[in-house]
């Protein structure tokens, strides 16, 4: 073996001479930081505060400019001016994160705790850099991209900086939340009272409707309320009717409006390391169903990122099963199309960008000049379905089923098994899918029906696809008004029921309903207990069922009787079972219709618009909301007996 060769005297004394000059260097660096920190430190708080009253409007000013010229029909010159002044709100945001920098003393862990805003910071460095060289990255990158118009590439990326930016501004002030002294039901249901009125007000702009179609204060609400509460109905054609910008509009609406629009920015608050208070958590538990305070925050992070990657694999499914029964413009266009339809499937929306929905008839091309209809598209259909489905199991089911930390744990611990609520959602839904898909294809393949002459597969498919979105989406690939009033009979009973808790469908609930069977059964044969999988259900929650049923029952029965006084029946089609319909599918948040929403009074719109918010936000969130808090539960009266039945 080969000695280490010794180092000399004189090596060695040259070492420790290097090394104590690193020692010093090192000190003295150490020495001017503390001192810098010292100086700045007697003007922090007033800088702050001057940077907060900038800040706030500087976003002020980012937030009309952007409405501004997303929402008007203006000529190239005027979006050009109002982007060229946008430039120094993009400078201003660039500062204002220079300047919180510079005033945190511990400044490599600011950066790493703010990935988001870092890295955004980071890529404006790295271009100031790029043109201060005569290097003009953007506009490499556009010509890499091959994007013709580099105006239009240049101002979509300085606009999805500015809104990234504007998030972020807004996730830091949802920390807020905990200090506002409301109850975090109402907090819930006035964020979707304030979703909804700002979609209201985006599609009213000039530039969200076509060419010659304006939009009317009450046809704007509905529509957004029935994006928000992602229900479906629609009194104008989405597919017709808006701009591209519009119906991007109703697509954040959806988004926001599935998940909600608190877990939204709590969501970023998280990432962002911003915290989450108690109350945000309380909300994000609700939306999510899940156990504890604790797990809810931890959850939403998994969630979202789970919804994420299911909606863009949906989105490729559907990109690819498209086929050559449609015709598309461009390359965009079906694009565009194929993240509409993944996110309104998985969020239970409904809406279709085609003017029959999914019944839509294909259009021909000099590719395909005898194309199929798109109902006829049985590959598209059952991709859809597997979507609707997974968004119909509820956050907490998914989450429980699909994260890779689940599947890891039952990889190592097969004996393991789903939680309660998870078996209760699957298996609840698999029983209502198979029950709704027999009885609608023994319904009508007889003979008259709408299954009549058509093969047993095509026939499955079809019926398969009904039974998956009558209880939570809302498409539809049939013609309603050529079903049986059977058939539709059965649809009202499983839109009631709807999907599973959690989730963006609405209805009493799979495990509502399931509870309610459960313990009228236990009632009836004199059971003490009720019990699902070797558990027993505290009375506390059989109670919360009925109460849901009993409110859910009567209130849809009052909202059909102010309906069939304020829409005259027999008129343009309206019939007491389609009026019916309309308002179970609204409460449901399902969206199917039997062809009568656009020939809706006035006055019918406003209590669908009612029926939908209500039945997206729950109505026991609305009745803990409007609560108020007993005084004292420390007392009881003699008892009484009453003769029920």
């Amino acid at each position: 073996m080969n000695e280490p060769k010794k180092k000399t005297r004189f090596e060695f004394l040259s070492f420790k001479k290097y090394q104590g000059r690193f020692k010093n260097l090192r000190k003295f660096l150490r020495q001017l930081r503390e001192s810098i920190n010292t100086t700045i430190y007697n003007s922090r708080d007033r800088v702050m505060f001057i940077l907060q009253i900038v800040n706030a409007l500087n976003l002020i000013f980012v937030l009309f400019s952007l409405i501004y010229s997303f929402g008007f029909n203006l000529s190239a010159d005027e979006v050009t001016k109002i982007f060229n002044r946008l430039e120094i709100s993009v400078i201003i945001f660039g500062l204002d994160y220079l300047t919180r920098l510079v005033y945190e003393f511990q400044r490599i862990e600011y950066i790493i705790s703010n990935p988001l805003e870092s890295s955004l910071m980071g890529i404006l460095l790295v271009l100031l850099i790029g043109n201060a060289f005569g290097i003009p990255l953007l506009y490499d990158l556009n010509l890499f991209l091959q994007i013709s118009d580099y105006r239009s590439f240049y101002e979509a990326l300085v606009s999805t900086y500015l809104i990234l930016m504007f998030v972020i501004q807004i996730a830091r002030g949802s920390t807020l939340l905990s200090s506002i002294k409301v109850k975090p039901a109402t907090t819930f249901i006035a964020s979707f009272i304030i979703l909804i009125l700002l979609g209201t007000g985006f599609l009213m702009m000039p530039a969200m409707t076509k060419e010659g179609s304006t939009i009317s204060f009450l046809d704007a609400l509905f529509t957004s309320t029935s994006a928000s509460c992602v229900t479906g109905l629609i009194v104008v054609d989405t597919a017709t009717f808006f701009t591209f910008k519009g119906q991007l509009v109703l697509l954040v609406l959806i988004q926001l409006g599935g998940i909600g629009i608190v877990s939204f920015a709590s969501f970023f608050a998280t990432f962002l390391s911003q915290g989450v208070g108690i109350k945000q958590q309380a909300i994000i538990q609700d939306v999510l169903s899940s156990e504890s305070l604790s797990s809810a925050k931890d959850m939403l992070k998994r969630v979202v990122w789970l919804t994420a990657s299911i909606e863009i694999t949906g989105a490729i499914a559907i990109f690819f099963t498209w086929g050559d029964n449609v015709h598309f413009d461009s390359f965009g266009q079906k694009l565009f199309f194929s993240i509409f339809h993944s996110i309104s499937a998985f969020c239970n929306a409904g809406f279709s960008l085609f003017s029959g929905g999914l019944y839509e008839g294909a259009v021909a091309s000099a590719e395909n000049p005898y194309p199929l209809p798109i109902h006829m598209s049985y590959v598209m259909h059952l991709v859809i379905c597997m979507i609707i489905i997974l968004g119909s199991l509820g956050f907490s089911t998914i989450e429980d089923i699909l994260s890779p930390q689940k599947l890891r744990e039952r990889l190592e611990q097969p004996w393991r098994e789903w939680s309660l609520g998870t078996q209760i959602a699957v298996n609840m839904t698999i029983v209502l899918v198979v029950l709704g898909t027999i009885g609608f294809y023994f319904i009508e393949i007889r003979k008259g029906g709408l299954l009549e002459g058509k093969g047993f597969m095509e026939s499955m498919v079809i019926s398969f696809f009904q039974s998956v979105t009558t209880r939570t989406a809302g498409f539809n690939t049939v013609d309603f008004s050529m079903l049986a009033p059977t058939t539709i009979i059965m649809m009202i009973f499983f839109m009631f029921i709807g999907a599973a808790p959690g989730s963006t469908g609405g209805g009493i609930k799979t495990s509502t309903f399931l509870l309610l069977v459960i313990s009228s059964l236990a009632s009836i044969r004199n059971k003490k207990t009720v019990e699902i999988g070797k558990r027993s259900i505290s009375n506390e929650i059989i109670s919360r069922a009925f109460s849901i049923v009993a409110f859910a029952i009567t209130y849809n029965f009052v909202c059909f009787f102010i309906l069939s006084l304020t829409q005259p029946i027999g008129e343009n089609g309206v019939t007491v079972l389609n009026l019916f319909f309309e308002q179970i599918s609204a409460f449901a948040t399902v969206g199917l219709s039997m062809g009568i929403t656009g020939n809706l009074t006035d006055a019918s719109k406003i209590v669908l618009i009612v029926t939908m918010y209500i039945g997206r936000v729950g109505t026991l969130t609305l009745a803990l909301a409007l609560s108020k808090r007993v005084i004292s539960n420390s007392y009881e009266y003699p008892s009484a007996h009453i003769m029920v039945g």
